[in-house]
């Protein structure tokens, strides 16, 4: 626990916001930057969108040989029917050149009852196959024309819906690659804020076990509680190395108490060292790069509450 007067430094907002950032500044606060959100929301909303298209080109590429298909059976349906009249035709022409008697004729000169009403049901169902020929041939070659019209608004439909969703994922590729400039732009800042140091084994042992002191075996207290410590180092109102920030007159309790003496002699946890290990390689918390100072929670400190620890 410290107990020092606040100091607070400004810092550009970008970096405050900063969060994980693709391995090449490791942190462990949930990511807070509207940069990285903002790259999460459009990723997602570009994968939506993608499976979207597929789904729609996929469809399109069905729809493309049933379109074919329709035309296939639309030619033949046309054919059939013009085959049909075009018989027809012929078979009237045969009757108008050989002198052959028509339906009217045939019925008029029946020899008897009998015979007549055998020539009317004979005229009767010629004429009621070649209408039923006629009507069939009408019927489906409109219904394979009412087929291709449906096929062809869908397939124009899909066409269009296409197109908007190829329009719209080159927008958000467009808007993907601005944000990863501006990250990219907040990883360089960061970079210069947090570059490696040099720390003597015996400073990194004596760093991890006031990190263990301060915040228990808890990394992400031990990255929070070392992040204010390499603050200190880095501005001039303080000492400048981690042994002289650490035993700074009436700063880390954990000096003066005892707790900071019994790590040491059984040597600190693992997970300590390794937040020590991080924090000399350049890593920092992101949720505490702008913080000097921490009290324990219930010490009624306004701020950051992490691992047990209050920073601001």
């Amino acid at each position: 626990m410290i107990i020092k007067k606040r100091f607070a430094l400004p810092l550009t907002a970008l970096i405050l916001g900063l969060a994980l950032v693709l391995g090449s500044i490791p942190v462990t606060a949930a990511p807070s930057g509207e940069t990285t959100s903002s790259i999460q929301s459009l990723s997602t909303d570009l994968e939506t969108l993608k499976n979207q298209l597929q789904e729609i080109t996929t469809e399109l590429e069905g729809l493309k040989a049933e379109t074919e298909q329709a035309q296939i059976n639309l030619a033949s349906a046309k054919l059939y029917e013009e085959q049909q009249l075009q018989a027809m035709e012929a078979r009237a022409k045969i009757v108008y050149e050989t002198g052959d008697f028509g339906y009217f004729e045939l019925l008029m000169n029946s020899q008897s009852i009998s015979h007549f009403l055998a020539n009317a049901e004979y005229v009767n169902s010629v004429t009621t196959y070649d209408k039923e020929i006629l009507d069939n041939c009408k019927n489906a070659r409109e219904l394979v024309e009412t087929r291709q019209q449906e096929v062809d608004v869908k397939q124009e439909h899909l066409t269009q819906a296409q197109a908007d969703l190829t329009t719209q994922i080159a927008d958000l590729e467009s808007q993907l690659e601005s944000a990863s400039t501006e990250l990219q732009g907040v990883i360089g800042e960061a970079k210069k804020a947090s570059d490696p140091v040099q720390v003597p084994a015996d400073e990194l042992i004596l760093f991890a076990a006031l990190l263990e002191a301060e915040s228990g075996q808890n990394y992400d207290g031990n990255l929070a509680v070392g992040t204010v410590v390499m603050n200190r180092v880095a501005h001039p109102s303080y000492a400048n190395s981690i042994t002289e920030v650490i035993f700074q007159s009436g700063q880390f309790s954990p000096t003066w108490n005892g707790a900071l003496n019994r790590i040491l002699e059984k040597g600190p946890a693992g997970v300590c060292l390794q937040a020590a290990n991080d924090l000399a390689a350049g890593i920092r918390h992101s949720a505490v790069i702008n913080c000097y100072s921490f009290n324990c929670v219930g010490s009624g400190a306004v701020g950051i509450n992490i691992g047990g620890n209050i920073f601001y």
